[in-house]
């Protein structure tokens, strides 16, 4: 199954496969390392990206598996 999100803010339309996602931050799952620049998780105990895939996307240990579209 693949997920596709829009934003109207900055534009962008994305996909990825659903396959590639784990329990970890979607967002920055979905979204790469911009995603925690807003976000009200960050920096707090509730942050998700401490751990799976999020973590080793902000570590850049392992890039976003999101296209354009």
């Amino acid at each position: 199954m693949k997920i596709t999100k829009a934003t109207v803010e900055n534009g962008k339309m994305k996909t990825m496969n659903q396959k590639d996602l784990d329990s970890s931050c979607w967002s920055v799952q979905f979204w790469g390392l911009e995603a925690c620049e807003n976000c009200e998780f960050r920096n707090t105990a509730e942050c998700g990206g401490q751990i799976g895939n999020a973590k080793l996307i902000r570590e850049r240990k392992m890039e976003v598996k999101t296209k354009e579209i």
